[in-house]
């Protein structure tokens, strides 16, 4: 069996709808902070006017010394409070959990919002937990708003689980999540479904943002833990035109790829 067939089995087969490509990577916060990488990639392009067109030489130059333009230090990823991401540099900046696994590291100036917090039973609750939906997606706005008008940074990416397990068993509804895709679709930012926790046939479907109904896929879906392996799935759409701009010695691991395979 070549690699190619190994990706197919182990990965495409399963891959939610929309997503036809898929990155494998180490871990689970590897995956996310990989698939945040290609969504400011993605941005970056678009705002240089296409992947066709390269950094400039003061890009280049400067993210030597980690300074605008080349670093892209007013780029910033959207995630919610109660979300877990991972515990790495990048992924622990987007994670709003266990506040002793963030304390004394630096951390990236992202923001953070405010989920939607439902009762329960749902049924019982339909006027209460809608209201939750729009004051969240409402909060989001503001802060999009806010964070390029004020801090002149522009919200590239919004990062969100089905359900924030390490958060305290927060779920989110079908309606936020396509309000959630609606909106990023309007403002020209990337929506990344983390699933590292969730994927894999925990929630009856095999990927729970799947139960959501979304009217057009995320652009990007993380996973890792249950799946034996770890990577992050993406569209045709987003593939790197350039060598070299998301790059790792074996693209993932190709034991772990075989675990899945099986």
């Amino acid at each position: 069996m070549d690699n190619q067939e190994i990706l197919q089995e182990a990965f495409i087969d399963v891959a939610p709808k929309g997503l036809d490509m898929v990155a494998p990577a180490i871990c689970g916060s590897c995956a996310v902070e990989s698939a945040w990488k290609f969504a400011i990639i993605n941005y970056a392009q678009n705002q240089r006017g296409g992947p066709d067109v390269p950094p400039c030489e003061e890009e280049m130059l400067s993210c030597m010394t980690n300074e605008l333009p080349g670093a892209k230090n007013d780029y910033v990823i959207m995630s919610f409070m109660g979300g877990f991401h991972g515990r790495m540099f990048g992924s622990l900046s987007g994670s709003r959990t266990k506040a002793i696994q963030k304390v004394d590291m630096p951390m990236f100036d992202w923001p953070a919002a405010e989920p939607p917090r439902y009762k329960y039973p749902l049924e019982e609750n339909t006027e209460y937990n809608r209201k939750q939906d729009d004051d969240s997606l409402a909060s989001m706005i503001e802060m999009i708003d806010h964070w390029k008008q004020e801090k002149g940074k522009d919200v590239v990416c919004v990062a969100m689980e089905p359900i924030m397990c390490e958060g305290g068993d927060l779920q989110i509804s079908g309606y936020f999540a396509n309000g959630v895709r609606k909106l990023t679709k309007e403002r020209g930012i990337y929506m990344m479904v983390d699933e590292v926790q969730t994927g894999v046939v925990c929630s009856g479907t095999y990927w729970a943002h799947e139960q959501w109904n979304l009217e057009s896929p995320p652009d990007f879906m993380t996973f890792a833990k249950k799946m034996q392996a770890a990577g992050f799935y993406y569209s045709s759409e987003h593939k790197m035109k350039m060598g070299m701009r998301h790059h790792n010695t074996w693209l993932g691991d190709p034991v772990r790829a075989l675990l899945a395979l099986n």
